[in-house]
């Protein structure tokens, strides 16, 4: 987090304030991080005892007062190790409290309705009247069951609107002037649920398939199943479809 502020000379000073854990949730664990703190404290005794003490600044404001305003501010710098989460590929923050969003994307397999068959079959008046969607390919006898399977795959939005793969665990902030990372061999377990292992979570999700009249679209019928997929991957499914 930046705090700006304006001294009395019209220098901008950008204080740089970070959180670290105490403990992790969902499955974080606790990790030793290495960065390089840039400290400057001010040099003017009209000042109060409290605005004399070193604060933490920003790089680049560090090169400015360093270089423009040395007669103002005395800047150093120290390497500072502080304990930071490990988050699971699904969370985030520095607490690992906050689940990334999830979006999925289901292929019906078999039978492969994504493959088409507008060269074999002409189709229907009922078709071409109601609404766009797959062909009229594949034929069902609505007196006996047939199992529909398909593929669920998901991907995971971090922060920044950014599709992830990410399965390894991560720093859950992103946290400035790193010089040496978590090592994720020295783990410290301090979770909510320190009997549980570092594991990414699978979510719950639930598949439902409308079959509806091509002429009275209101007439439907639904068939849904629920399962556990990964939200960062592929998962086969399926599920029966019975009209009896």
């Amino acid at each position: 987090m930046l705090k700006s502020e304006v001294n009395g000379n019209q220098v901008s000073i950008n204080r740089l304030e970070e959180p670290y854990p105490t403990e992790c949730y969902n499955n974080g664990k606790l990790a030793k991080q290495t960065q390089k703190y840039f400290m400057c404290k001010s040099l003017s005794p009209a000042n109060t005892k409290k605005s004399s003490e070193p604060f933490r600044v920003t790089a680049e404001t560090y090169q400015l007062l360093l270089s423009n305003y040395s007669d103002q501010y005395s800047c150093y710098t120290q390497n500072v190790e502080n304990n930071v989460c490990m988050c699971p590929g699904d969370y985030m923050d520095f607490m690992c409290a906050t689940n990334l969003y999830t979006r999925c994307y289901i292929n019906v397999t078999n039978p492969a309705l994504y493959a088409g068959c507008a060269d074999q079959h002409e189709d229907s008046f009922y078709y071409l009247y109601s609404v766009p969607g797959f062909s009229p390919c594949y034929w069902f006898n609505f007196s006996s069951s047939i199992t529909v399977e398909f593929d669920v795959n998901c991907q995971q939005i971090n922060a920044n609107g950014l599709v992830t793969a990410n399965r390894e665990p991560l720093a859950g902030y992103p946290y400035r002037d790193v010089i040496k990372a978590p090592n994720v061999n020295t783990l410290i377990q301090v979770s909510s649920s320190p009997e549980t292992e570092f594991a990414l979570d699978n979510a719950l999700v639930t598949v439902a398939f409308d079959f509806r009249d091509m002429k009275y679209l209101s007439n439907k019928k639904q068939f849904v199943s629920q399962m556990d997929v990964d939200t960062v991957g592929n998962t086969k499914g399926s599920i029966l479809i019975d009209f009896s």
